[in-house]
C-alpha cells in the first residue's frame, strides 16, 4: 500500500510564507500587463511563470510516496532449553525432586501456556542440544558430563525466524565448558544483536559438598635401581576441615605405605612416600585416600604414579667457558647422584681444557671385602687441547642424554659443532639446558634456531623468580619443601642478569619469569620441543647461592640439589630415549580425563633397524583382549611416530610396543582415564549468572507467573517487529527536472521575444 505524503525540505510555516509571497507577487506582476504585449501572449507567459514557480514550490514541499509492508504473518517461535546435565540431578536442601525434576514441569507449564500463541519448541542440552518432544521431559536422564551455556544459546540462533524469537533457558546457570562466562556473554551479545530475548530462571541453591581428592604432584618418575624417589600426593578437602585422612599407596595389590594426614582448612596438605626398585621396568602405583563419612564422590580419591627404573645411569655433559662458582656447585650437586654419570669440560686458557669424568663402579672396599651390588663414584681428569671429538661427531654425543652448557661457551658451540648438536637433539631424543642464560655473547643463526627465547643485552640487575601456571606444573621447580613456591622464591637469594628476554618463540613454554624491583617481568626458565628432544634455557647468575644458605634458612639448603636431579630426571623421563632404549612409548599424559582424546608419542632410536614400525597394542586392566593401533610418522621427523586412541571408557590401561619377530614387547607404557568431575563438584547454582544472561539479552528473569513469558515476549515484539516503511521522493525523476528547465526554458523565451528582457 502506498500513499503520498509531503516532507518539507524546510520549515512549513516559512514555505508557506514563501509560497504566499510568490503567488502574491506574480499576481501583482500579471496585473500589470505592457501595451505592447498582446493579451494571448501575455497569459502564456503568466501561466509559464506560475508554472516555475509551482515546480520549485513543489520541490520544497518533498513530495513523498511512503509504502508500508507489515510483519511477515504466522507465529513467532519460542525455544524452551532445559539443562540435562548431570548437575542438575542434584536434589537440595533435602527435596525429594532433582533440580532437573523441577525445570522439567516448569517447561511444561510454559508450553500449555504459550503454545496457541507461539510455536514452541522444546530441547534439553549439556554438552550439546537435543530435541525433544515435551511428552518426553521426563523420561530424559540428566547425566550430562558438561554444561556448555554457551553452546545451547547460539545453537537456538542458528536459525531464520522472521515472525521473531525468543529462548526460555531453566538451568542451574552452571557453565564449565570452554571459554568461562566470557564465552557466555559473548553468545548473549550475538543474541541481544539478533533480537532474541532470552528469559531464564534458575534452580538448585549451594549445597555443602563435603569431599576429598588426591593429585599426585608429579605423577611420573624416573629413577636409577635402587635409587628412592620420592611420591607427593597433595590432598584436596571440601567440608572437612579438623578431620583426619588415611592415605594408602598400593602397587599389584601390595601396599607399600600408609600415612594418616590431619585436614586443614584453606591450605592443601600432602603425603610422601619414598619408592624404589632393584629391577629396570615401568611401576604403576596408586594412591588412595581411605572414604570419609559423608563424602559426596570417592572417584577422585585415586590417582596414579609411574616410575620408570632404568639399569643404566643417565650421562651429563658440562660445558664451561670460564671456571665459575655456579659450575663448580653444580659439578659437585649432580657427581653426588648416583644416578648420573658426569663429564665436565672446563675452559681453563685458550686451547686448553680441564675434563672432569665421574662415574659409578662395582669394586673392592679399600680393606679388600667385596662390594656387591654397591656402587661407588669415582674421577678422572684429563687435559684437552680441544673439544672437537666431543662434539664434533653424532656418535659421541650418543653417549649423552643431557648437555648442561654456562656462560661464554664460544668455543664449544662452533659451526662445526651446532650442525651434530642440533641433530643429536631433534633425531636422537637429547636435552640442552642452557643455565645461565645465552651460553655465547654473540648468537649465531644456528644457535638462534635451537634457543627457545630472543635475549637482549641490559644494564646488571637482581631479580627472583617468579612461577607461571605452567611452572607450578613442572614437578622438578616444586620442591619437597612444604614452604608454598611463592614464600621460597622470597626467601632463596636473588639472582644476577644482564640479559632480558625480548620474546619466546611461539612452541615455548615459560615456567617462571624474573621479577625485578621496578615491577617488569620477563622469562627465566623457558622450555621448548626441539624435534625428540628439548631445550632448556634458565636465566640468571649466582644460583650456587641457593646451596649454600646461611643458618637462618638452613632447611631450604636441600633446593638447589633437589630442583637440578628433579630437572634432570623430568628431561630424561618425559625427553626422549632413555639410556639402552631403541623404542619409547610416552603418554602425553599419566592421567586423561574420559572427555579428552588419548595420545601418545612413539619414539625409534634411528640406528635401530627394524624390518616394520612397531605397533602398539592397548589393552585395559583386567581385559583378555587387546587393540592395535598402528601409529603415523609424524612429519618429517625421522623416527617420531604418533598413536592416537580417541576418546576412552574410565580405566587403566597398558600400552605396548610389539615387533612382528620379537616376543617380548619392545616398550611399555602405562596410563588412566578417569572420569570428569566437573558436574559432580561443582554444585553452587549461579542465579548471578542467569539474570545477567537475561539482562544484556533483552529478556527478563522468570518468577513463576503463568502469563510472564506471554505477556513479556509480546511488549518485546510490539518494539521491534514494527511495520517495515520504504520511503520514495516522487520529485526525485529525470523527466520531473526535464520537464521544469523546460519551462523555465520556454518562458524565458516567450519574455525575450516580447521585449520583457
Amino acid at each position: 500500500m502506498e500513499t503520498l505524503t509531503f516532507e518539507p525540505l524546510i520549515n512549513p510555516a516559512l514555505w508557506t510564507v514563501l509560497a504566499v509571497c510568490t503567488l502574491g507577487l506574480l499576481v501583482i506582476y500579471a496585473r500589470r500587463r505592457p501595451a505592447a504585449v498582446r493579451l494571448l501572449r501575455w497569459s502564456t507567459i503568466c501561466a509559464l511563470m506560475f508554472i516555475c514557480a509551482a515546480c520549485v514550490l513543489t520541490i520544497l514541499a518533498n513530495p513523498t510516496w511512503v509504502s508500508v509492508t507489515p510483519p511477515p504473518e504466522g507465529k513467532p517461535v519460542l525455544t524452551v532449553l532445559i539443562d540435562a546435565s548431570a548437575s542438575m540431578a542434584t536434589c537440595d536442601d533435602g527435596k525429594p525432586d532433582s533440580r532437573y525434576s523441577a525445570a522439567a514441569r516448569a517447561a511444561e507449564e510454559i508450553i500449555r501456556n504459550n503454545s496457541d500463541e507461539f510455536d514452541v519448541n522444546v530441547a534439553t542440552f549439556a554438552s550439546d542440544v537435543r530435541a525433544v518432544q515435551p511428552a518426553h521431559l521426563a523420561e530424559v536422564r540428566a547425566e550430562g558430563d558438561i554444561t556448555s551455556l554457551a553452546g545451547a544459546i547460539a545453537g537456538s540462533l542458528r536459525s531464520e525466524q522472521p515472525q521473531g524469537r525468543a529462548v526460555v533457558l531453566l538451568s542451574d546457570g552452571i557453565h564449565n565448558a570452554e571459554g568461562g562466562t566470557d564465552a557466555v556473554l559473548d553468545v548473549v551479545r550475538h543474541a541481544r544483536a539478533a533480537a532474541v530475548p532470552i528469559f531464564t530462571q534458575t534452580f538448585g541453591s549451594s549445597p555443602n559438598v563435603k569431599d576429598i581428592s588426591l593429585v599426585v604432584r608429579s605423577p611420573q618418575e624416573m629413577s636409577f635401581v635402587g635409587q628412592k624417589v620420592e611420591c607427593v600426593a597433595e590432598i584436596l578437602q571440601t567440608g572437612y576441615s579438623g578431620a583426619a585422612v588415611d592415605v594408602v599407596l598400593t602397587s599389584d595389590g601390595k601396599e607399600h605405605g600408609r600415612q594418616r594426614v590431619a585436614l586443614a582448612a584453606g591450605s592443601g596438605q600432602s603425603a610422601r612416600f619414598e619408592v624404589e626398585r632393584d629391577k629396570a621396568g615401568l611401576y604403576h602405583y596408586q594412591v588412595r585416600a581411605e572414604p570419609l563419612l559423608g563424602e559426596h564422590t570417592t572417584r577422585n580419591n585415586v590417582a596414579s604414579f609411574l616410575l620408570r627404573t632404568a639399569d643404566r645411569p643417565t650421562r651429563v655433559l658440562l660445558l664451561e667457558g670460564k671456571p665459575y662458582w655456579d659450575g663448580k656447585f653444580l659439578i659437585r650437586t649432580l657427581s653426588a647422584d648416583p644416578s648420573i654419570e658426569l663429564d665436565a669440560v672446563v675452559r681453563m686458557a685458550p686451547g686448553r681444557f680441564m675434563k672432569r669424568s665421574i662415574v659409578n663402579a662395582v669394586g673392592s672396599q679399600p680393606d679388600g671385602s667385596e662390594e656387591n651390588g654397591v656402587n661407588r663414584r669415582t674421577g678422572e681428569w684429563e687435559i684437552l687441547q680441544t673439544t672437537h671429538e666431543l662434539l664434533g661427531a653424532i656418535d659421541k654425543l650418543r653417549e649423552y642424554n643431557v648437555i648442561v652448557v654456562g656462560r661464554d661457551a664460544d668455543e664449544f658451540l662452533t659451526d662445526a659443532t651446532l650442525t651434530p648438536l642440533r641433530k643429536w637433539i631433534a633425531e636422537e631424543g637429547g636435552s640442552l639446558v642452557c643455565y645461565r642464560g645465552s651460553p655465547t655473547a654473540t648468537i649465531n643463526e644456528r644457535l638462534a634456531r635451537l634457543l627457545p627465547v630472543q635475549a637482549d643485552l641490559v644494564r646488571e640487575s637482581r631479580f627472583r623468580m617468579k612461577l607461571t601456571p605452567s611452572g607450578h606444573l613442572a614437578s622438578w621447580l616444586l620442591t619437597a619443601s612444604d614452604t608454598s613456591p611463592e614464600t621460597l622464591w622470597s626467601l632463596l637469594p636473588t639472582l644476577a642478569t644482564n640479559q632480558r628476554a625480548a620474546a619466546s618463540k611461539p612452541a615455548s613454554v615459560v615456567l617462571a619469569t624474573a621479577a625485578d624491583a621496578s615491577g617488569g617481568e620477563s622469562a627465566a626458565v623457558v622450555y621448548q620441543p626441539y624435534g625428540t628432544g628439548r631445550v632448556v634455557y634458565i636465566e640468571g647468575a649466582g644460583m650456587w647461592r641457593w646451596g649454600f644458605l646461611p643458618p637462618e634458612h638452613e632447611q631450604y639448603h636441600a633446593v638447589y640439589h633437589r630442583m637440578w636431579r628433579n630437572m634432570i630426571r623430568w628431561l630424561v623421563a618425559n625427553g626422549g630415549l632413555l639410556p639402552g632404549e631403541n623404542v619409547s612409548l610416552r603418554p602425553d599424559k599419566v592421567t586423561f580425563s574420559d572427555l579428552e582424546p588419548v595420545g601418545a608419542t612413539m619414539l625409534l632410536r634411528a640406528d635401530a633397524s627394524f624390518d616394520t614400525v612397531p605397533v602398539v597394542e592397548v589393552r585395559a586392566e583386567g581385559a583378555s583382549k587387546s587393540d592395535r593401533v598402528s601409529p603415523i610418522p609424524v612429519g618429517d621427523e625421522p623416527g617420531v611416530f604418533r598413536v592416537t586412541l580417541g576418546r576412552m571408557a574410565d580405566g587403566h590401561y597398558e600400552l605396548k610396543a610389539v615387533a612382528a619377530r620379537e616376543e617380548s614387547p619392545l616398550a611399555v607404557a602405562a596410563f588412566d582415564v578417569r572420569p570428569s568431575m566437573r558436574e559432580q563438584m561443582d554444585l553452587k547454582a549461579r542465579p548471578d549468572l542467569m539474570a545477567r544472561i537475561a539482562s544484556e539479552s533483552g529478556g527478563v528473569v522468570l518468577t513463576g507467573r503463568a502469563d510472564e513469558v506471554s505477556r513479556t515476549f509480546k511488549a518485546h515484539l510490539a518494539r521491534t517487529r514494527l511495520p517495515i516503511v520504504e520511503r520514495t521522493t516522487a520529485w526525485d525523476r529525470w523527466w520531473v527536472f526535464g520537464s521544469c528547465i523546460a519551462a523555465w526554458g520556454l518562458t524565458w523565451a516567450l519574455r525575450r521575444s516580447s521585449g520583457l528582457i
